[in-house]
Formats: structure tokens, sequence, C-alpha cells
């Protein structure tokens, strides 16, 4: 849309990020604003992707869950970037399993001990290969201080929205 200012298309990414109710509406969300941003696709999925990593240590945060480690499957699981900045931003170990199906793996396993292919939990647990682990990468004080701007940012958000 020609005529909105840069600020316009701030305020609207920011709006419709923060109605959408899940992660396919976000992608959906991202995917309209990164059309209106004209060649800046790059910037608004690692700022998407960079959030869900905040959120998620937000949710560490909340359980009390300090630096025990994290594992972690599914779609979203797949992307290193996501996995990388989770543990950045965390300070917790990630591992992912090395088979994202875990539903269809867990199924598995629980047929193989039905069938005796397996004898126990055990030997199911000892049959799945290492996990992919990713460490934190920066010093406690640059995870504070990006902890610290994302609480800014989210208190900024949270202002516009309520001033509506």
């Amino acid at each position: 849309p020609d005529g909105l200012t840069e600020q316009q298309i701030r305020e609207g990414l920011e709006g419709n990020l923060c109605r959408c109710t899940g992660y396919h509406n976000i992608v959906k969300a991202i995917a309209a604003a990164a059309d209106v941003m004209h060649g800046k696709r790059s910037e608004i999925a690692r700022a998407a992707l960079e959030g869900i990593a905040q959120r998620c240590s937000d949710v560490c945060e909340a359980f009390g869950l300090g630096a025990l480690p994290l594992r972690v499957d599914g779609g979203l699981a797949q992307s290193d970037f996501l996995l990388q900045s989770l543990a950045d931003f965390s300070g917790c170990e990630i591992a992912r399993a090395r088979e994202v199906e875990t539903t269809a793996l867990g199924a598995a396993f629980l047929a193989g001990l039905a069938t005796g292919v397996f004898e126990s939990a055990a030997s199911c647990r000892e049959a799945l290969p290492a996990p992919a682990v990713f460490a934190s990468r920066i010093a406690a004080a640059d995870r504070e201080a990006a902890r610290e701007r994302w609480r800014e940012a989210l208190g900024r958000v949270a202002s516009r929205s309520s001033s509506r």
C-alpha cells in the first residue's frame, strides 16, 4: 500500500501480531507485513523467531526453571536459529529430538512394548539417537540486557494497545 508511513506500518504490524492467537496466525501476519515492508522479510522473520524465543524464556522464568535443560520437538523446533535464540535468551541448554515426529515415535514405542520388540521404557529410550544440543553463546550480562530490552518493548506495545 502506497502512502503509508513507516510509523503506520510499524504500528499496524505490532497490532496484528498482538491480536494473533496462534503461531499459524502469526506467520500469516508476518507474511502480510513482509509484503508491506518491501524487502525486509528477513528482519521480520528474525524478529518473529526472536520474539517466540523471548516469550518461551518468559515462560521458563515464570515457572522458575532456572538453567534446567529443555527438551523440544515439533515444527518450530526444526529452526536452528530459534533454538539458538532460546538458549541465548533463557540461559538453558536446549535439546532437540533427532526425530521431530515424536508423537508417531511414541506410538511406535508403545506398539513395540505391546508386541515385545522393546522390553521396557528404558529400552525405548536407549533406542533414541542423541539429541541436537544448543547451548547459550552469550554472556550473562548480554542475556540480561536482551531480556530487559524485551521487557521494555512489551511495555511499549502494551501502553500503545491500552491507549487505543
